[in-house]
């Protein structure tokens, strides 16, 4: 489902999607692409931050986990 908002650029900016997008797609659609690579990048690094955060505690139930196979 598309929603409608209304957003102002740089004419700037406009032109250079223009370059990059040419006729084979409209600018909505390419800026659709680019927030939605940049939320995906955005949400992974999060998710890094917090495994990262939480190494210790993960590394020893890996740890305790793998005693159980023994």
């Amino acid at each position: 489902m598309k929603k409608t908002i209304s957003i102002s650029l740089d004419a700037e900016i406009s032109e250079l999607m223009d370059l990059v997008i040419g006729a084979d797609q409209s600018q909505s659609d390419f800026i659709s692409k680019a927030i939605r690579s940049y939320v995906k990048k955005e949400l992974h690094l999060r998710d890094l931050k917090i495994i990262n955060a939480n190494t210790d505690e993960l590394n020893a139930e890996a740890l305790d986990a793998l005693e159980y196979q023994k």
